[in-house]
């Protein structure tokens, strides 16, 4: 029924919400946006497939943050499907990590760029300075 039934202390950690206030209550851990992909998802796994993923979660202050999921069913001695195993991790420290690597790239890439352009603007420059040079020298 998608009702939380159970909770741990890195649950209240990253999402904020207490076991009193959860637990037995159907609670949108998802930007509101997103119900129709976490809807589409919650049917997969209530078919017996299990999947991680990263996306966008929302924790009980309204504040986002990227999280990568797992969800997994759980099995009675039927094979029947009765509840959901949700492990949600807080990827914010990985993803500016991530951020942080890709504009240092940029960074080096224009460095590079810039590098490129002084030594092709000096070899000119070299040769009209000698040229230069050599017409000083001779006396007209």
């Amino acid at each position: 029924e998608g009702r939380i039934i159970a909770i741990n202390p890195a649950f209240v950690e990253v999402y904020g919400w207490t076991a009193e206030s959860c637990l037995g209550k159907i609670i949108p851990l998802y930007p509101p946006e997103r119900a129709e992909e976490a809807e589409l998802r919650a049917e997969k796994v209530r078919q017996g497939e299990s999947f991680t993923l990263e996306t966008e979660d929302i924790k009980h202050d309204g504040t986002r943050f990227p999280a990568q999921i797992t969800l997994s069913p759980i099995f009675d001695s039927h094979g029947e499907v009765i509840a959901t195993s949700v492990i949600s991790r807080d990827i914010s420290y990985r993803k500016e990590t991530e951020r942080m690597l890709l504009q240092t790239e940029k960074l080096k890439m224009a460095g590079e760029i810039a590098a490129g352009v002084a030594h092709e603007i000096k070899n000119p420059l070299g040769s009209i300075k000698g040229s230069a040079e050599i017409l000083g020298d001779k006396k007209l």
